[in-house]
């Protein structure tokens, strides 16, 4: 091995023994991607017992979520037959209250650095 050759055995060694005593974090700070959502339109049928609606977002710290209903806030009534996911966005409701939510939905998932948004999902019922 050439005298060069060495050397940079040497640092590389040397670098890599530093590197090694670094606290560098494995998971890094990132703003809410959105990773599945339901697509509308949705057509409620009468057949149908429940309806989903879905909206999966990735991030760090977290995302928290929040829908809109036709522009407004959504605030989903405290109703035994409407169940909602803590760990993601989704929702559902039974066929009893399809009247009651048909409208224009948006997901939002948000966290400290930003925010993502799906695309309008309508919910109709015939």
């Amino acid at each position: 091995m050439s005298w060069a050759g060495g050397q940079l055995l040497v640092l590389l060694w040397a670098f890599t023994s530093r590197a090694s005593s670094l606290n560098i974090p494995f998971e890094v700070e990132q703003p809410p991607t959105i990773t599945n959502h339901t697509a509308g339109p949705i057509i409620a049928l009468p057949f149908d017992s429940t309806l989903t609606i879905r909206c999966d977002a990735k991030g760090n710290p977290p995302p928290e979520y929040r829908w809109t209903k036709d522009g407004q806030e959504l605030n989903l009534p405290n109703i035994p037959t409407i169940k909602t996911d803590n760990r993601n966005g989704t929702f559902m409701f039974h066929k009893k209250h399809f009247t009651q939510f048909q409208g224009k939905y948006r997901c939002f998932a948000f966290n400290k650095l930003g925010t993502a948004m799906t695309e309008e999902i309508e919910i109709i019922v015939p």
